[in-house]
């Protein structure tokens, strides 16, 4: 048996054994990307949230303003529907 013969054979062996190794680094990596990902869509939703509160307060803004005016208090009732519609849907 020559060297490289065997040397070829105890490379095939060293990488067969590390292929596991870097699956599970691969996990990891994965793992940290889920975690970032789940950090930014908290982030985002909890934007969104704020948002349709303040949505639901500018409505409420407009139809206190609206004054008994037919055309602002319907403009007023979308608002408030949105802002309602955003905090059921993100709460």
């Amino acid at each position: 048996m020559s060297i490289s013969s065997s040397f070829k054979k105890i490379a095939a062996v060293a990488v067969l054994l590390a292929a596991p190794v870097s699956a599970f680094a691969e996990l990891d990596n994965i793992r940290s990307l889920a975690t970032s990902t789940l950090s930014l869509l908290n982030i985002v939703i909890t934007i969104v949230f704020v948002l349709a509160i303040l949505v639901f307060g500018w409505g409420v803004v407009k139809y206190v303003a609206s004054a008994g005016s037919p055309d602002k208090e319907k403009e007023a009732r979308q608002f408030l529907w949105w802002g309602v519609i955003g905090i059921f849907v993100l709460a």
